[in-house]
């Protein structure tokens, strides 16, 4: 339990392991979160923030019970330690609270980073930005249990999210657990030319992604179509590519797209019938890294016979394994020089 000495470095590096969102983060990362961070007291009726008020801060919940209000209606109760306050504020650029957080115990316990702190982590930290889609991606499970139970957002809802987490059991080993029983599934890709075709008889959507982060083991992309904007988490381990994406508001599709650092692609998809196959052919932007670039690929079941490319196609190369030709590589380097 809390003691009212609590900003003891110690003390914070210990509640900053037990958050879902910080409990993966390396020693001295969590030391210099630490540094940053200040674990304070809120007695009972107090706000945390009201709304529209400007969000200075970050919250994580160490003890104690909060409810979230908006436009005098609770629409969440229950909210305890574990749970994340302001932080979809501030990764929006948003400056101002949709709603107001009210503590309705005797008091509670909450630990306090800087906005401008946790900006820099968001954007300079991959295992944070991953940690911090995997907080989304629980979220969205609650929501969509919440509306599976038929419940909406007025509910009166008990929101342990340590609970909630508990029983998911660690998303990473869920979605390899999938990957286990999922078909194996081969994507081929080539390099084509088309015959002068008409592209406006099929049925096609505009793509633009970027990749906030890019390493050897981490990639944290943002993707925006013509009616969907994602942003998804991969991460190796060993032979398997784990996978998080989850749907996102536009809004913040375009404030993520600030973090990528003209590390983009832009393209027009068009999905194309051919000998019951859907190919997917790929046009780059003119005027950009990849100009020019015509990319078909289609995805088959392991073992199965390679289907011929629609007749409108010449094929230039086969790069279906050929990294350099990997979106987060072109988005990096462009055209790879022969």
């Amino acid at each position: 339990m809390p003691k009212d000495n609590m900003n003891n470095h110690f003390e914070k590096v210990y509640f900053l392991n037990k958050s879902e969102l910080f409990k993966n983060m390396p020693g001295d990362l969590l030391a210099d979160i630490a540094n940053e961070a200040t674990i304070i007291k809120f007695n009972k009726d107090e706000y945390v923030f009201k709304q529209n008020e400007v969000v200075k801060y970050l919250y994580i919940v160490i003890s104690g019970s909060l409810h979230i209000i908006v436009n005098d209606t609770i629409v969440a109760d229950g909210i305890t330690g574990g749970h994340i306050l302001g932080d979809q504020e501030i990764v929006t650029g948003c400056m101002e609270s949709e709603a107001s957080a009210q503590i309705t115990e005797d008091y509670a316990w909450l630990i306090r980073i800087p906005r401008n702190y946790f900006i820099q982590l968001v954007e300079n930290n991959p295992e944070f930005m991953y940690s911090l889609v995997k907080t989304y991606s629980i979220r969205q499970m609650i929501a969509k249990k919440r509306n599976e139970n038929n419940q909406n957002l007025s509910s009166r809802l008990d929101l342990n999210i340590r609970k909630i987490e508990h029983s998911l059991n660690d998303i990473d080993t869920i979605l390899k657990e999938g990957m286990k029983q999922k078909k194996m599934t081969v994507e081929l890709r080539y390099i084509v030319k088309n015959k002068q075709m008409d592209f406006s008889i099929y049925k096609k959507k505009r793509i633009k992604q970027g990749y906030i982060v890019i390493d050897d083991k981490n990639e944290i992309r943002v993707r925006s179509t013509d009616d969907k904007h994602t942003i998804s988490a991969k991460k190796d381990y060993g032979e398997q590519r784990i996978k998080i994406e989850l749907d996102i508001e536009p809004s913040l599709c375009q404030t993520l797209f600030k973090f990528t650092d003209s590390r983009t692609i832009s393209k027009t998809r068009y999905f194309i019938q051919n000998q019951n196959h859907e190919w997917r052919i790929d046009i780059f932007d003119n005027n950009t890294k990849c100009s020019g670039l015509m990319i078909a690929e289609i995805e088959i079941n392991k073992g199965d016979e390679i289907p011929d490319l629609p007749p409108e196609f010449t094929l230039i190369n086969d790069i279906t394994t050929d990294k350099r030709y990997r979106n987060q590589n072109l988005a990096l380097k462009g055209i790879p020089i022969a």
